[in-house]
């Protein structure tokens, strides 16, 4: 049995007519499913625990159709993934999940993976968790600069706007150069796997990555796998804010790892803590403001389609 968790408002608010034609392709073909549609953020979450909490479930494939914080969402309400296949329709606007996975941007053809797989993996599943709440991570995790980019869209009014005339993608772009100049600058310090001890003065950002990139394409962590059971951590610091944009900027040719200001780490296990709270994300998805964060390559992994 296949069902979809359906996000109708992904794709600039197209993700209800891009389901439409997935709808007419699976009568077509005359494919067993069920489905259902988000309204809010969390919904996915809970569909997944409600549909998967029952063990009639096992040996299913569950369909995510929207964006990267869709997908989270929906593994965020998988308790038991050794008998669940995930299959991801990419309608996002970042989509660094499918991009990493090779699944392809054209709906319609991701469907076809996912109805005739020809590969599957076993991905791993990043965690993080501070002292009173836990959410696990598919794509990566972040402190600083890109988590005060997610958080900041979530609450602009900005979105919705350029959402309404199908121009989504640029909410992002407006917001990081709003919050390159008033992200907060914090010393840290970096433990890895409970022994090795990093420290920084003036850090940006910490990127915890199970993938290679996030952002639409931003590759914090180029050699990061979903498949070797470590996740890769890029910190940048110790520079200006004018040179922090060339330095972002070269992350999409993947030569900013060669700057001084740029230190990739590898670990089972990494806890951060910060002078000041700050911004914390997964997947797009906001955690909330901390000052000590604890993530890992958790133990479980899922089956995921690939393309």
């Amino acid at each position: 049995m296949y069902y979809f968790i359906v996000n109708p408002a992904s794709c600039s608010g197209n993700g209800r007519i891009i389901w439409k034609k997935i709808k007419q392709e699976l009568i077509r073909r005359n494919i067993p499913c069920r489905y259902f549609f988000t309204q809010k953020p969390g919904d996915a979450s809970k569909i997944a625990a409600s549909l998967f909490s029952v063990s009639s479930c096992s040996d299913s494939t569950v369909v995510a159709v929207g964006g990267d914080g869709t997908a989270n969402e929906v593994l965020n309400g998988l308790s038991n993934t050794e008998s669940i296949t995930f299959g991801y329709i990419p309608t996002g606007s970042s989509n660094d999940l499918a991009r990493s996975l090779g699944i392809p941007s054209d709906p319609l053809l991701a469907l076809c993976c996912i109805l005739n797989p020809k590969k599957t993996v076993l991905m791993d599943i990043g965690m993080v968790f501070d002292r009173s709440h836990k959410k696990k991570f598919a794509v990566s995790a972040g402190i600083g600069f890109d988590a005060g980019i997610c958080h900041e869209a979530f609450t602009s009014p900005i979105k919705p706007v350029l959402n309404r005339i199908h121009l989504g993608k640029l909410t992002y772009a407006a917001i990081a150069v709003h919050q390159l100049f008033v992200s907060k600058l914090t010393p840290m310090e970096l433990i890895l796997d409970g022994r090795k001890k990093v420290c920084f003065q003036k850090v940006y950002m910490a990127a915890i990555m199970n993938h290679p990139c996030e952002g639409g394409g931003i590759f914090f962590c180029p050699d990061a796998s979903y498949e070797d059971g470590f996740l890769d951590l890029c910190i940048i610091e110790g520079i200006s804010r004018l040179r922090a944009i060339f330095i972002l900027l070269k992350t999409f040719s993947k030569t900013h790892i060669r700057s001084s200001h740029v230190h990739i780490f590898q670990c089972k296990t990494a806890t951060i803590h910060t002078k000041y709270r700050l911004p914390v994300h997964m997947d797009g998805e906001i955690f909330g403001k901390c000052r000590q964060i604890s993530a890992k390559a958790a133990k479980c992994k899922i089956r995921v389609i690939t393309g």
